[in-house]
Formats: C-alpha cells, structure tokens, sequence
C-alpha cells in the first residue's frame, strides 16, 4: 500500500482488506488548509508487483477546511492484491 501526494492535504489513515476474494481499499484524507477541489485515483498492483489494470481517469473531490472524507475503492479484477492511491491539487 502507497500513497502518493503531489499537494497538501495529508493522508490520516490507509488500509485495506481482501472482501469475497477482491481487494477493497480505504483511504483517509483530512484537510487542515484551505478549501481545495483534489483529484484522485487508484493504481491496482498485482502480486508481481506490476499494474493489473489500465490507468484508473483522474476523479475530483472537494474537501472543505477543517473536513476529512474517505475514499473507498474496489479493485476491479482478483488479480489485485496491492494499490497505491495518488492525490493530485488542481491548479
């Protein structure tokens, strides 16, 4: 599990669980600075250690100051046992 940030909104809480055989992911993001429209996305990892699936599209989310949100995710085939969540400010 990794996460990768490119703004400032830090990552509180980072877990995941295999659920009928499907890797699900929960990602915790809380915002102690301003409002901040973020964009989001998974990358699914397969136990080779290389990507299972095609680039995920970016996904926007507004977190307001002083609020935390989670993100759920869903690995889109079995074959994911691993994920790296990345987090992207608009500009």
């Amino acid at each position: 599990v990794t996460g990768v940030q490119t703004c400032a909104l830090p990552i509180s809480d980072m877990r995941s669980l295999m659920r009928n055989g499907v890797l699900t992911a929960q990602v915790t993001i809380q915002n102690d600075s301003k409002s901040n429209l973020v964009a989001y996305r998974f990358r699914w990892i397969g136990k080779n250690g290389m990507a299972v699936t095609d680039e995920e599209a970016w996904k926007p989310i507004t977190i307001g100051k002083g609020q935390s949100t989670v993100i759920m995710g869903i690995a889109p085939t079995p074959d994911a046992t691993d994920f790296r969540f990345e987090l992207n400010q608009y500009k």
